[in-house]
């Protein structure tokens, strides 16, 4: 009897247990996606930046030149 109680004891904690890790695992999916978002709304505006700059730096030295 005392074993049956300490089992279904043990097999409550097991499931809370799971439980959690199910929401653990839930969250850093969560986590990923919206990094993966984050680094590629960076590229984006890495490549812009870098786009300004080449076209700022072709136009003074364009201007430099055909002075």
């Amino acid at each position: 009897m005392e074993g049956d109680k300490e089992i279904a004891a043990l097999t409550e904690r097991v499931a809370k247990i799971e439980g959690i890790l199910e929401q653990i695992n839930t969250r850093l999916n969560h986590l990923e996606a919206r990094l993966d978002h984050i680094e590629a709304e960076m590229r984006t505006n890495y490549r812009w930046i870098m786009g300004t700059i080449i076209t700022m730096w072709v136009t003074v030295i364009m201007a430099i030149l055909l002075r």
